[in-house]
């Protein structure tokens, strides 16, 4: 018994945050304030050369890709052709330059045209408007569109 009571309190202890010796990791650094322009950011991806951070709005918005600079400076705006922003998510990139926008938000349960739009970022040089490549999916469970209050898509991840 008293091994148990023993064993209890040095879990206990080493369960203290202030017992551990771990750098303090509280305090957030501001790098700087999007642009006033952007009000409703739903997603950002850090560019390929890392010298671009790229930024999307979310439903209701128009169908651009903002560029910033690492002061948060907007440069560039990229209009998504041919697509509409019935509810961007999020935004995500990959190892080849390319930037993956989920375009999959369900608020109300009610759509059934999800998809992730890949758009190739190195063309960007030769213009300012991007087509793209649609890939529609479902999610396991198809009654998410039936249901109410089922959970829905909010993120994109390569792996």
């Amino acid at each position: 018994m008293l091994r148990i009571v023993i064993l209890s309190g040095f879990l206990l202890l080493s369960c203290n945050p202030k017992a551990q010796d771990s750098p303090k990791t509280d305090d957030l650094k501001v790098e700087f304030s999007l642009p006033k322009k952007l009000k409703e950011v739903s997603g950002i991806a850090m560019s390929k050369d890392k010298k671009t951070i790229w930024s999307i709005e979310d439903q209701g918005n128009k169908n651009v890709v903002y560029g910033l600079d690492l002061q948060g400076n907007q440069t560039t705006d990229v209009l998504v052709n041919n697509a509409d922003n019935n509810d961007w998510e999020d935004i995500t990139a990959d190892s080849q330059g390319n930037i993956y926008i989920g375009d999959f938000g369900n608020n109300e349960n009610d759509r059934q045209n999800l998809s992730i739009l890949k758009l190739d970022l190195k063309m960007l040089l030769k213009k300012q408007r991007m087509s793209f490549r649609l890939q529609h999916f479902i999610t396991k469970d198809k009654r998410n569109f039936l249901q109410k209050n089922q959970i829905g898509c909010t993120i994109v991840r390569l792996s």
